[in-house]
């Protein structure tokens, strides 16, 4: 699947770089980087296909954390962050760093208590990890499939929700 979406990209690429108003001799030495482009773009679009959507919390600098029941809901597409901190609804906006590394500019959140220390705990790693940035990548992990989110400081290991 991967291989028809690069080998059409770059089919398309060529079309849009025949059909330009540019001599050959020009459009030739561009065509590499064009090409480079058009492939970043293509493994932009993946990564946010396959980490878009909701993710329970499993696992936070090794500490089982499912009883806290967070769930971040990513959607690289249009650069969102919400979800549930454990303790309250937040949103908030993405900045994309670099090619991997993102961070959420401010989280907004509801203002309720937290029930039990684990909430809060959790709560605070989740909102400091946001603030410092990730980067974000597929694992395998505690025997089932999932993305670890890496901060400078802090790991967390999240599971699709809906994956069995």
């Amino acid at each position: 699947m991967l291989k028809r979406s690069l080998v059409a990209t770059l089919a398309l690429t060529a079309l849009v770089w025949s059909e330009s108003n540019d001599s050959y001799f020009e459009n030739i030495a561009s065509f590499p980087s064009k090409i480079v482009q058009t492939v970043k773009d293509l493994n932009r679009s993946l990564l946010q296909n396959k980490f878009n959507g909701n993710w329970h919390v499993r696992v936070i600098d090794g500490k089982d954390v499912r009883e806290a029941r967070a769930i971040l809901d990513l959607d690289l597409d249009k650069m969102k962050l919400s979800g549930f901190d454990a303790c309250n609804r937040m949103e908030g906006r993405l900045i994309r760093e670099s090619e991997e590394y993102i961070h959420a500019e401010e989280l907004n959140t509801t203002r309720m208590p937290c029930r039990e220390s684990i909430h809060m705990w959790v709560r605070e790693h989740l909102h400091q990890i946001m603030k410092e940035g990730f980067t974000i990548k597929e694992e395998e992990k505690y025997g089932i499939k999932g993305a670890t989110i890496k901060s400078p400081t802090h790991e967390l290991f999240l599971k699709k929700m809906g994956d069995e």
